[in-house]
């Protein structure tokens, strides 16, 4: 199988060999590394896993020539990690105070149900889930509480939190003082312009509680929540997000996964395709095992050839700035007011300019021959 750009190369696949392989192929494996690496030239998406190998080495009684710098680097990580969910804190209690339901996504649950260690891994930010229909209180009381809309496509609030405009994207990026982000998000996936095809409440009742720093939070079930990580990891990313890979092992071995219904999700929530090349990926590779119905289900051939192409749009890297253009016609073409055809494709370019955040429209020509520019280089 020929996999996407955005999964992890050959010398990212041997550094994820010796971040999860048994304890006793690990001190040769991790003797090997220690010879060959310079961690001054590591790259972006590796340094952030650095933590589970000091984790591993501390936890083997190992030490070596960068045994100090490992140890440095997870000390990072864990106050860095410290000041992330202290903000994460205050997202929380104000979404009990406006009685908005919350789900914790991605690192966090996994950092507490999973890796079981605050500095196991880097979190560039946190993730929440919420209802759709909650949008405009949550902004609202985000930025009363002093959250900055971070986001490029949100310069307008008040004008990107109408629920119609609700369907096209998926989460709003918020900043504190401190420059702590949380995305609050109320798609799981990428907008497409359509209604969701899982409803927020499916996600809600089959959650999982936990407990981390005194607060009590809700997380998707282990079968959503290994989707989400597959899903999230395919998607092109300017640093290549090894993270998913650990993560979707660490799930695996930290619950009892009910495989058939992890299948049953994947097509519910029109994911087969991501299913499919990640599972082939991580088994192949024997980062994790799954069962003969998995395997079934990964080499069967059912995937229309526009599911495919739009996977590789998301997994290759089309420039961000086309994928973006894309989907913002589709939603606006299917939500906006109706008129004549001319008019709406009048309309559409104030648009554009509102979710670029172009004051003008000499702007708006400027980064659309940027965009060109770009694109013909490609």
């Amino acid at each position: 199988m020929t996999y996407p750009s955005s999964f992890p190369n050959e010398t990212e696949i041997d550094f994820l060999r010796l971040a999860l392989c048994d304890d006793v192929a690990f001190a040769s494996r991790f003797d090997l590394w220690s010879r060959r690496i310079v961690l001054d030239d590591v790259d972006y998406a590796t340094m952030r896993l650095l933590p589970l190998v000091y984790l591993r080495t501390a936890s083997l009684g190992i030490a070596g020539p960068n045994h100090g710098r490992l140890q440095g680097v997870y000390k990072l990580a864990w106050v860095q990690n410290q000041r992330l969910l202290g903000s994460l804190d205050r997202v929380a209690a104000t979404s009990e105070r406006i009685g908005v339901r919350m789900l914790a996504l991605k690192g966090v649950p996994l950092l507490a149900l999973a890796y079981k260690n605050v500095g196991a891994r880097f979190l560039g930010d946190a993730d929440v889930l919420i209802d759709r229909h909650d949008i405009k209180k949550t902004i609202a009381a985000m930025v009363s509480d002093g959250w900055t809309v971070a986001s490029d496509a949100f310069p307008d609030v008040a004008y990107f939190s109408d629920e119609q405009i609700a369907r096209i994207t998926k989460e709003c990026c918020f900043r504190d003082a401190h420059g702590v982000e949380i995305d609050v998000h109320w798609r799981l996936f990428d907008a497409t312009g359509d209604d969701d095809a899982v409803p927020f409440d499916r996600w809600w009742t089959e959650s999982l509680p936990f407990s981390f720093r005194g607060r009590e939070y809700r997380s998707l079930s282990p079968e959503d929540m290994l989707l989400n990580v597959i899903v999230h990891g395919a998607a092109h990313n300017a640093h290549r997000t090894l993270r998913w890979v650990t993560d979707a092992a660490a799930i695996v071995r930290s619950f009892d996964v009910d495989w058939d219904r992890f299948v049953r999700i994947a097509i519910e929530s029109r994911r087969a395709i991501e299913v499919r090349t990640a599972v082939a990926f991580l088994e192949g590779h024997e980062f994790l095992s799954v069962p003969d119905s998995v395997r079934a289900f990964v080499t069967m051939d059912s995937t229309s050839d526009a599911e495919r192409a739009a996977y590789e749009i998301r997994s290759n890297g089309a420039h961000d700035a086309f994928v973006g253009f894309r989907t913002l016609w589709r939603a606006y073409w299917r939500h906006e007011a109706a008129g004549s055809f001319l008019g709406r494709a009048w309309r559409f370019i104030a648009y554009v300019r509102h979710a670029r955040g172009l004051e003008n429209s000499r702007e708006l020509a400027a980064y659309a021959w940027g965009w060109w520019k770009m694109e013909v280089r490609r």
